[in-house]
C-alpha cells in the first residue's frame, strides 16, 4: 500500500490518535514557533490536517501542501473554524 493511501486511510482518526500528545506538548511548541516567525509568506510541506492553523497570524500567506488527498480535507475542515485564515 502507498504512503499516500496509508494516511488517506488514517486521516479522519489521526486527530484523535493524537490528540493527548498534541493538548499535553505540542500545541505549547507551535505557539511558541509561531511567534517567532516573521515572515508573511509560508510554504508548509507537509500540512497534514492543519494542526498549525490556529497558530498562523492572521496577517500571513500560507500555501500547504500534502501529499494526501484525506489529510488535506480534514485540513479544508478546519479551515472552516477560521475564516479569517482562509
Amino acid at each position: 500500500m502507498s504512503v499516500e493511501r496509508k494516511y488517506d486511510r488514517f486521516a479522519a482518526l489521526y486527530d484523535k490518535f493524537e490528540s493527548f500528545i498534541e493538548k499535553k506538548f505540542f500545541s505549547r511548541f507551535r505557539e511558541e514557533l509561531f511567534k517567532r516567525v516573521e515572515e508573511k509568506k509560508i510554504l508548509e510541506v507537509g500540512i497534514g490536517t492543519g494542526k498549525n492553523v490556529p497558530y498562523y497570524s492572521d496577517d500571513m500567506n500560507v500555501v500547504g501542501v500534502d501529499i494526501s488527498e484525506g489529510m488535506l480535507r480534514v485540513c479544508q475542515e478546519r479551515l472552516k473554524k477560521f475564516p479569517e485564515k482562509r
